[in-house]
């Protein structure tokens, strides 16, 4: 299964022919996509849909998030759930968890521990100590690093992106372990878990950000340039290429809370 990424700055049109899609642009030979081989679909800036593609795409559960021409998430469609449960029903604990009272607040507390602990194995990993868990000190060092490689105006438009491609595939990794990101129990308690989720998993992704934008400083070099720069195809062949690394920071995560949520539900059901 495949992510098909569609950029809005050709004049690109979206229709279903038969069980595929089939996506056209001016003076280009259509290219057809059969739906069965594509996981998700991410659609920045404007692209036109026929409504049959996108009911398509919806009765296979394929989802399809829309970004804005600048890569920040506006959208998505998510379809129908899918038949079946899934291995590890997440949304079944967190159901159970926010019948009490207090359940929410002791969420949020350990999902922002989360982030926290990310913090500090990402300053580990980055200077041999946890130096700082604050998120706007941990990022300003990051930011300080990237700009040796980059402008500020290009570091600005790579992070930007890499948040929105992180948000469109929290979206499907979400839906596999039981939880609809516009879950209305969440809603209710103020929690919004796609949010969350990307508050743990983003740091993650920064020092293969930083080599990676070194080594488009290094590409600019030998072209005469003092800095690099990052491309939008650049940008999400990146986030390709280390989707693995998303995926496996997001299991560990969601482990630690499905394993946190039942050993709590368990002992309010012992008192």
């Amino acid at each position: 299964m495949k992510t098909l990424y569609l950029d809005g700055r050709e004049s690109l049109a979206v229709r279903l022919d038969g069980p595929t899609l089939r996506v056209s642009a001016p003076e280009c030979a259509d290219r057809l996509f059969p739906l069965r081989r594509v996981g998700r679909v991410v659609v920045r800036g404007q692209v036109e849909w026929s409504s049959e593609a996108l009911l398509a795409c919806a009765d296979r559960d394929v989802f399809v998030t829309f970004l804005t021409g600048e890569g920040a998430f506006r959208a998505r469609l998510s379809g129908r759930r899918p038949k079946g449960r899934p291995l590890l029903d997440l949304g079944e604990a967190l159901e159970a968890w926010l019948e009490d009272a207090a359940g929410a607040e002791r969420l949020r507390t350990w999902l922002d521990a989360e982030a926290q602990h990310a913090r500090l194995r990402l300053s580990r990993q980055l200077y041999g100590a946890p130096i700082s868990s604050l998120a706007g000190e941990l990022r300003n060092r990051i930011r300080d690093q990237a700009l040796r490689y980059v402008s500020e105006q290009d570091r600005e438009r790579l992070d930007r992106e890499l948040a929105g491609l992180l948000a469109s595939h929290l979206e499907t990794l979400l839906t596999r372990v039981g939880i609809r990101p516009d879950d209305a129990l969440l809603a209710v308690n103020g929690i919004d878990v796609s949010r969350a989720a990307a508050d743990v998993l983003t740091w993650s992704l920064q020092i293969d950000k930083l080599r990676f934008l070194w080594r488009r400083q290094r590409i600019a070099e030998r072209r005469g340039a003092r800095l690099g720069t990052a491309p939008r195809h650049a940008v999400v062949d990146f986030y390709e290429a280390h989707r693995e690394t998303v995926e496996e920071a997001f299991r560990l995560t969601v482990a630690r809370l499905h394993r946190y949520l039942i050993e709590n539900l368990d002992h309010h059901a012992d008192r």
